[in-house]
């Protein structure tokens, strides 16, 4: 387990860098998919959750 404090400049640089990094996930990765492809992926990001839940406790 590790502990991380976000200093006020760092806060700062992942508020300005955010927008852009949702806005370049979403048109790379989520846009291209169907309906049927985002389904597949909750479906198998939630057994990839639940694995790491019983590992990581």
């Amino acid at each position: 387990m590790a502990f991380v404090v976000v200093t006020p400049a760092g806060r700062e640089a992942l508020a300005t860098a955010t927008p852009r990094h949702v806005d370049a996930v979403r048109r790379l990765f989520i846009d291209p998919l169907s309906p049927a492809e985002l389904a597949m992926l909750a479906q198998i990001s939630g057994l990839v959750l639940e694995g790491l839940e019983k590992d990581c406790g």
